[in-house]
């Protein structure tokens, strides 16, 4: 068993028992400070024109807000994102999609964002792994709020499978599937592009590494949950607990009403089946690696409040440096506490 930690104050909205999917009315458009065009922050889809909520044969979708500050068509000018967050296009439509679109944000120095289920992804010997709403997003966001970087699938990528809802793959004439990153084969680790573009990162760069998912809102379990389980594999007990603690402490003062769990069921490390998780390629690499589980309750309102989004991103700017000492520093540095201010 384990317990969560709760955050008072400013309770959030219960888990009610519905046959509602929670993705309806749950798309959200921004537009952009100096730039044209829209992005919805739920899938990563842009628009050069107003969206509408229709599909093209003109039925609405579900997804699609149908009241308040976010429904289509817009009754008032939309919510808008700083220009750095505005994605461009691709130029060519059959570009490369399995390749992962790194991107990185001022001085560089921030921690390093992932997001590897933006998209549908095939997994060997199950079935496809859907889309995480929102987890694109908030590891730019983040990122850019951090002067850090972020990981993510490119703008042809999130295109194909919305218009295809079908494992992604490449625009070949002998298609290949992507392979999902967080579910490689120990051969795959070299050579996966998601793992080449964390090993391009300079050295003095790999910092603390966030994996952003989604999971669903389940009665009993947390918003948010802490997985450091590469982080003790790599590290050690005493590195993991100090960094899932000092994390949730911190997130818990910036989530009032939201729980964290810093000792969840999924900890980001397969330990019963040979595969290596993303936060598992990281630790190899250097990162100070912890893999996040979000409700999605918690991301949808992360996604549609920025400052409640750009308090969380604080948390990892400020613990950063924390977090790292407790995997690769002195004994002394790995003993210290950092507290949330």
């Amino acid at each position: 068993q384990y317990s969560h930690q709760g955050c008072a104050s400013m309770a959030a909205p219960p888990i009610t028992r519905t046959r509602t999917p929670a993705w309806v009315d749950s798309d959200t458009w921004y537009a952009f400070d100096g730039a044209d065009g829209y992005i919805n922050v739920r899938t990563g889809e842009l628009s050069a024109t107003d969206p509408t909520g229709l599909r093209p044969d003109g039925s609405r979708r579900r997804s699609a807000a149908v009241a308040g500050n976010w429904a289509v068509p817009f009754r008032s000018p939309p919510p808008r994102l700083p220009s750095c967050l505005a994605r461009q296009p691709p130029e060519d439509a059959n570009a490369e999609m399995l390749t992962p679109c790194v991107e990185s944000w001022g001085s560089r120095t921030g921690p390093t964002f992932t997001a590897p289920h933006g998209v549908h992804l095939a997994r060997d010997g199950h079935t496809e792994h859907v889309p995480e709403d929102f987890t694109s997003h908030l590891a730019r966001a983040w990122a850019a709020c951090t002067q850090g970087r972020a990981i993510s699938w490119g703008s042809s990528a999130i295109d194909w499978c919305s218009a295809f809802r079908a494992p992604l793959q490449s625009a070949s004439l002998l298609p290949v599937l992507a392979r999902d990153p967080n579910y490689l084969a120990e051969s795959e680790f070299d050579s996966n592009p998601w793992v080449v573009a964390l090993a391009a990162i300079a050295p003095e760069a790999r910092g603390l590494h966030v994996d952003v998912h989604g999971k669903r809102d389940a009665a009993g379990e947390a918003d948010l949950d802490i997985g450091v389980g590469a982080c003790r594999k790599m590290y050690g007990d005493t590195a993991a607990d100090r960094v899932a603690s000092m994390l949730a402490a911190a997130l818990c003062a910036s989530l009032p009403g939201w729980t964290v769990d810093p000792h969840p069921r999924l900890q980001g490390c397969w330990r019963t089946v040979p595969r290596r998780s993303l936060t598992q390629s990281s630790s190899g690499l250097g990162y100070a690696p912890v893999q996040l589980e979000i409700g999605y309750r918690l991301r949808r309102s992360l996604g549609r409040d920025r400052r409640l989004c750009e308090r969380v991103a604080a948390v990892f700017a400020y613990s950063e440096a924390a977090c790292v000492a407790a995997c690769h520093g002195s004994d002394e540095q790995r003993g210290a506490t950092t507290p949330w201010p």
